[in-house]
This record gives C-alpha cells, sequence and structure tokens, in this order.
C-alpha cells in the first residue's frame, strides 16, 4: 500500500537521488522490499532522469531475477539443511545480480567452493 510505505518511499528516493552509482544487488535490496504500484508512481512522478532509469533497472530488469538453484538442489550439493541454506540463496542472487554468476553451471561452482571454503553448515552467522 503506497499510504503504509510513504516513508520507505522517501527513504528509496532520498538514496536514488544521492547516491550516483548502485551496484544491481544493491539497487535490489533498497526497492524489493516496496510494491510495484509505488515504484511506478515514483517514476512517473520523479523528474530526475537517474532515478527513472535506477527504477526501470530494477523493473525491467532485476525484480524477477532468481537464483537457478533451489533450496533442494543446495541440499543435494551437500549444504545442511537450515539457516544456511538461505545465505547461499541470498549470495547467489547477490551473484546473478551483480553479474557475476550467469547460469546455473556457475552457481553450482560457486556452491561447490563454497562448500571447499566452509564445510557443509558454512561460516558461522555474523552478529
Amino acid at each position: 500500500d503506497i499510504i503504509t510505505n510513504r516513508r520507505a518511499y522517501r527513504r528509496a528516493l532520498r538514496h536514488l537521488g544521492t547516491t550516483s552509482r548502485f551496484s544491481n544487488s544493491q539497487l535490489y535490496n533498497l526497492l524489493a522490499p516496496l510494491p510495484i504500484e509505488g515504484l511506478l508512481y515514483m517514476m512517473a512522478r520523479t523528474e530526475d532522469e537517474n532515478i527513472k532509469k535506477a527504477l526501470s533497472t530494477y523493473i525491467t530488469r532485476l525484480r524477477g531475477l532468481t537464483p537457478a538453484l533451489t533450496g533442494a538442489d543446495l541440499l543435494g550439493l551437500g549444504i545442511t539443511e537450515g539457516p544456511e541454506i538461505g545465505r547461499v540463496l541470498t549470495a547467489l542472487l547477490r551473484k546473478r545480480l551483480d553479474g557475476e554468476i550467469s547460469d546455473k553451471e556457475e552457481e553450482i561452482v560457486f556452491v561447490r567452493e563454497f562448500l571447499d571454503k566452509h564445510g557443509k553448515e558454512g561460516p558461522p552467522a555474523s552478529s
């Protein structure tokens, strides 16, 4: 709901207006929590071409992007069931968004390297 999320929209506009360059994952993290209707409204209302471009990039290229691997795939590759699955999926999405990984095979390589480095349980959760 646009009215309920008004503060979040203002925050997003402020960040978009003051930061000249966002990585795709930063842009995604800023805009993903906001309903699409509000983003379209923001895009229609703003006169700042950089903000329009960032919103358009998110809506047309980033919004629907997901890792090719699923939680079930990660279990099959040896990741232990639990919060680590979510952390690995988040890392895969970030790498997809930023163009560091482009297909399922590269995701599998990333997961195998992750397992070699951290083991099945992964690194300790940050506090």
